[in-house]
């Protein structure tokens, strides 16, 4: 059962990694670039970790929320694709990565919502 509630929240706790990184860069006085690793990194170990906990959870909610890990897996390999095969020049593959994962987050965050919203109804 530990198990089961450690897969659980990973995401989550993925989903405020990624959250908080992305509010830093934006703080001014902040310079802080992220390499083009974190920008591959960090959004294929958030889809790792969603699709680990449908592979674990098996609930319909959770399959659901692996579905929308498609995105951000095929911007990620645009991005790599764009940055070993490409020639220099406009590089959009890590915005493209930005957006799907930022749909990610907010799949996560809303489902996190709505499990505590339903937590407190039927405790009540």
């Amino acid at each position: 059962m530990d198990r089961e509630r450690a897969v659980h929240a990973l995401p989550r706790v993925f989903a405020a990694l990624v959250l908080v990184a992305s509010l830093t860069t934006f703080l001014p006085g902040v310079r802080l670039p992220l390499p083009f690793t974190a920008v591959v990194a960090v959004p294929l170990a958030l889809v790792v970790a969603v699709v680990a906990r449908a592979a674990v959870t098996r609930a319909p909610v959770d399959i659901t929320l692996a579905a929308f890990t498609v995105p951000c897996v095929l911007t990620v390999a645009y991005a790599l694709y764009e940055h070993f095969v490409l020639t220099p020049g406009v590089v959009w593959g890590p915005l493209f990565v930005l957006l799907a994962t930022a749909l990610l987050l907010l799949a996560i965050l809303a489902d996190t919502a709505v499990e505590r919203l339903a937590d407190t109804r039927t405790a009540a």
